[in-house]
């Protein structure tokens, strides 16, 4: 029996009118926000951020004109898609397909677009161990696997764009710069993370700016900084402690909001992330501003190393404007290269036809589980 849509009308309209009855209470929890924005100074939200997930690292209220564009520049993007390991399947595997675009613009424009596409299939893919502990690469873990693969196949890319002499290279990942999850273990994350910096020092000896591109961001790390403002925690009543039932007045927004009001092409005042601070270097911590690419606001993360250093700031907001402006909204490198790495509902299927015939060919049993068998049998 398929989803039953006549039961979710009302929960659907219920939906609806609870929005709309939000929507007051959001825009005056928006406005305390942008007033305690505007009235606060660097130094009192470094003085009040301290153990935060932020620091400024300009003025807050500061805002950045999109700079000139580069004659000629290169844009590099990588982003990956993955079939999941399925216990119930003849055999244990995954797969994941990495996609890679390098744009070259001005007179002698060029695009080199690829997809490389990995089988795991060894126990030592499958599986992550220390000593006598163990985990199956699969679910939150393997997409861990697959970030680190991006940024991998991205770095190397830019050593490419490096070796050639690429002009002026701008790299772009899709999403953070951070590896961070906190549902796997901390043997996995450290492992992970080890190759994840790997190879986000490769961008530094290779000089290629790096930065992670974060479409409708559900961050909320600047608005961490002004709850810990004494202008708000003395008079929210939560915060204050003399109602801890009651929301935050500034519950429910996100960062973005707070820099709606930025004109196309204009990003806000740079911040330092402090997220997982300890486990970063101090030139791998991304930086992060907010951008009005024309039909939204995004967050930006910028490693620290580029981000300090203006020609190449002002290189990555020239271009990033430039490649949203391209492609209606989203950087077109970015979607060239997810235009590789996706695996079609078809491709999934040919994949497990193909490892059916190759453990046929070798004798072995191409049965899947009786679980996955009956599936794919009706009967009552």
């Amino acid at each position: 029996m398929t989803l039953d849509l006549g039961q979710l009308g009302a929960q659907i309209r219920a939906l609806g009118a609870h929005l709309a009855g939000d929507q007051d209470r959001y825009q005056e929890r928006l406005a305390e926000a942008r007033a305690l924005l505007a009235a606060a100074s660097a130094a009192e939200l470094t003085a009040a951020g301290e153990g935060g997930a932020a620091l400024p690292r300009e003025e807050p209220r500061h805002r950045a004109p999109c700079p000139p564009l580069p004659a000629v520049y290169t844009a590099l993007a990588a982003d990956g898609s993955q079939i999941e390991p399925d216990r119930h399947a003849p055999a244990l595997w995954y797969l994941l397909n990495i996609g890679a675009a390098a744009i070259e613009y001005g007179d002698a424009p060029r695009a080199v677009l690829t997809s490389t596409p990995t089988l795991y299939y060894r126990r030592e893919d499958l599986y992550l161990t220390q000593g006598s502990r163990e985990a199956p690469i699969e679910g939150n873990r393997l997409e861990q696997k697959r970030h680190v693969a991006e940024m991998v196949r991205l770095a190397e890319l830019a050593t490419e764009a490096r070796q050639r002499r690429a002009p002026g290279p701008v790299a772009l990942a899709d999403g953070q710069l951070l590896l961070w999850n906190h549902r796997v273990e901390d043997f996995v994350r450290d492992q992970f993370l080890a190759e994840f910096q790997r190879a986000l020092q490769q961008f530094i000896a290779a000089e290629v700016p790096v930065a992670g591109y974060i479409s409708r961001s559900r961050a909320a790390d600047v608005l961490d900084l002004l709850r810990r403002l004494p202008a708000h925690y003395e008079a929210c009543p939560r915060c204050a402690g003399m109602a801890p039932q009651q929301p935050c007045t500034l519950g429910g927004l996100h960062d973005r909001a707070l820099f709606a009001d930025l004109a196309e092409g204009e990003r806000s005042a740079l911040f330092e992330s402090r997220v997982l601070a300890d486990r970063y270097p101090a030139d791998l911590r991304p930086w992060f501003c907010y951008l009005n690419v024309g039909r939204e606001i995004v967050r930006l993360e910028i490693l620290a190393w580029a981000a300090e250093r203006a020609e190449l700031r002002a290189r990555l907001h020239a271009v990033v404007v430039a490649q949203c402006r391209l492609g209606h909204g989203y950087p077109v490198v970015l979607a060239r290269a997810h235009e590789q790495a996706v695996v079609t509902a078809g491709d999934r299927r040919r994949v497990n036809e193909l490892v059916a015939r190759a453990l046929a060919a070798q004798g072995l049993s191409g049965q899947p589980s009786a679980k996955q068998a009956a599936k794919l049998v009706r009967a009552v």
